[in-house]
């Protein structure tokens, strides 16, 4: 296994050698396309997941590319990027199932430095999937590795959250920030769990920093509205959800709140106006 890695994962520096060598010899571009064609040839024969790997690069079309990926993979080649990049694309388009295989994978033949990268996006692929344990194990480990970032700290807290152990979200959220004050990330998640905690007035500073660094904040307007309706300032309410609603139906994909979930909220605060 290790040579047949070593193999696949160094063929592109044999094209590159070999143009090197065409260089300093001078030997002329017909030589040069000649050894390319054979290169091709090679690559083909012996390692099939990286010809389709290299052919998904030249693919103007994202489908070409994505059906090009997926011919790689099904080779199970001994590298890491086909399977991580194969990845992401299922992520975003939050095919779970899909994409824990190929992020599995990806960690699996990573080079170490890489390999702590992919094993906090296969905690948070897990997370989405709502396997919050396994999740929680992964970033655990990442912090008994000495990984201390703001990113997993965040990581932590989505979860902690998502699982409503809201203590340990709170805990995780508050490391996150002091290790990166400006993650705007952090900042939201810290908003849902001070709202979770009822403590509504650090819920509203969270949210009214968040508007104030985010260029064009949506979702912030409906925790905003929400919080101002605990606190029983309805006109605030009313119109910070107005906002919300407004920006939401003009985009949909900009919030994770729906549109209907607004109006709910909106219809509620404006019958304690009246």
């Amino acid at each position: 296994m290790n040579l047949k890695k070593i193999w696949q994962a160094n063929q592109f520096n044999l094209l590159i050698i070999w143009g090197l060598t065409v260089i300093l010899l001078k030997l002329g571009w017909l030589l040069f396309f000649s050894g390319v064609a054979i290169w091709l040839l090679l690559l083909y024969l012996t390692a099939r997941g990286i010809f389709w790997t290299y052919a998904s690069f030249i693919s103007l079309s994202p489908d070409t590319s994505y059906e090009r990926l997926l011919k790689a993979v099904s080779c199970q080649p001994v590298i890491d990027y086909p399977y991580f990049v194969l990845g992401m694309i299922t992520a975003r388009k939050e095919a779970w199932p899909e994409t824990i295989p190929l992020f599995e994978k990806a960690v699996k033949y990573a080079s170490p430095k890489k390999r702590q990268q992919y094993q906090i996006i296969l905690g948070e692929a897990y997370r989405e999937n709502g396997d919050y344990e396994t999740a929680l194990t992964i970033f655990n480990e990442a912090l008994q590795k000495g990984i201390s970032t703001a990113k997993l700290y965040t990581d932590l807290a989505i979860t902690h959250y998502q699982m409503q152990n809201y203590s340990n979200a709170l805990t995780a959220a508050e490391q996150a920030r002091s290790l990166n004050p400006a993650a705007t990330e952090t900042v939201l998640i810290l908003g849902k769990i001070h709202f979770a905690l009822k403590d509504f007035q650090a819920a509203k500073a969270d949210y009214e920093w968040a508007i104030e660094h985010i260029s064009y904040p949506v979702e912030s307007y409906y925790w905003l509205g929400r919080i101002e309706y605990e606190l029983g300032n309805f006109p605030s309410s009313v119109n910070h959800l107005e906002t919300a609603l407004q920006r939401t139906e003009e985009d949909p994909l900009l919030s994770s709140i729906s549109s209907t979930e607004i109006e709910e909220w909106l219809n509620n605060a404006k019958a304690k106006l009246e």
